[in-house]
């Protein structure tokens, strides 16, 4: 796995507003930020995907289901920190064995997600009879200082906005009373 550095300056500016929106906003704020970041590894995979996309197969197209998703606010707070994933949807979809599938009668079979992409796995990992041509970790590892930069001048914007919605919102409640 790729190793990144960063250092960061200004960050006393940060830390006063990440105070003044609190845990909540900073959290929201940061969020935001990141996805807005992460587009630029989402445009490199999908180039890379097409890169790799044969046009004479009549399989669903891998670059059309390459998605950013957030964990759960759950997870984030186990694992300390905010995460995101880049993937490809509709790899793994099949029924899991719980109470209400038995019940349906659907446990292991499969259902669409908008097209079914599962061998995308195949492309990115390989296989014992063919070699791995992975074009997700690359895209991230090849953009990562632009995605780090990215991330550092949105924050600074998300969090002015976040400020200032607060702020605003104080206004109308006070008004109102």
């Amino acid at each position: 796995m790729a190793k990144t550095e960063t250092s960061l300056q200004g960050l006393e500016d940060l830390q006063k507003k990440m105070r003044a929106l609190g845990a909540l906003g900073t959290a929201k704020a940061t969020r935001r930020a990141m996805r807005t970041a992460f587009t630029i590894a989402k445009d490199e995979a999908v180039r890379r995907a097409q890169e790799l996309d044969d046009p004479d197969t009549p399989m669903h197209k891998i670059w059309e289901n390459i998605v950013i998703r957030s964990s759960s606010k759950r997870s984030e707070m186990r694992a300390g920190g905010l995460k995101l994933r880049l993937g490809v949807a509709g790899g793994a979809a099949s029924y899991a064995n719980t109470k209400e599938n038995v019940r349906k009668r659907r446990v292991g079979k499969v259902f669409e997600t908008g097209g079914s992409t599962w061998y995308w796995r195949m492309l990115e990992f390989g296989t014992e009879n063919m070699p791995a041509q992975p074009f997700l970790l690359p895209s991230v590892t090849s953009k990562e200082a632009a995605i780090v930069e990215s991330f550092a001048s949105n924050l600074d914007k998300v969090l002015d906005r976040a400020i200032r919605r607060q702020a605003k919102a104080a206004d109308v409640r006070n008004a109102l009373k």
